[in-house]
């Protein structure tokens, strides 16, 4: 006869062990992590390609990256080894996502980082995609402060 059961459940990614015995109910959660990857068969041969990792992309969003960047491209029978983000970002779609991030955790300095990364945007180009952006710019830019 056993004193103890010992269960495992799978739940969203998480794993809860809860065992069960004389002693009152334990729940140890371990945290789990998960890679989203776009898959596409080509010449008998599996290519995959990462869209991202859980918890830090929901599938949400990696289901609505798949749909604008890689869908499309495989219904077309383009490899996806040459797929990129469809729509690069700009500096100014970097500030805007950052200060829309600070005013959703309410904090109060929200209204001071949006007037400073609106002179660097200007600084840098608003419309300039952001990967295009070198370090050495960046010291130039933050030096005076």
């Amino acid at each position: 006869m056993r004193n103890r059961a010992r269960d495992v459940f799978v739940w969203r990614g998480l794993i809860q062990f809860i065992e069960r015995g004389r002693s009152p109910q334990l729940e140890a959660a371990a945290r789990v992590t998960a890679d989203w990857m776009a898959q596409q068969w080509r010449d008998d041969k599996r290519i995959k390609k990462k869209l991202g990792s859980y918890p830090s992309m929901s599938l949400a969003l990696a289901r609505e990256i798949f749909q604008r960047d890689f869908a499309g491209m495989i219904q077309k029978g383009r490899s996806i080894k040459i797929v990129g983000h469809t729509r690069p970002g700009t500096v100014a779609d970097l500030f805007e996502a950052y200060v829309k991030y600070l005013k959703e955790e309410g904090k109060p300095s929200w209204k001071e980082a949006e007037k400073g990364l609106n002179k660097i945007a200007d600084t840098l180009g608003r419309n300039r995609p952001a990967r295009e952006i070198e370090p050495d710019e960046i010291v130039e830019v933050i030096r005076p402060i």
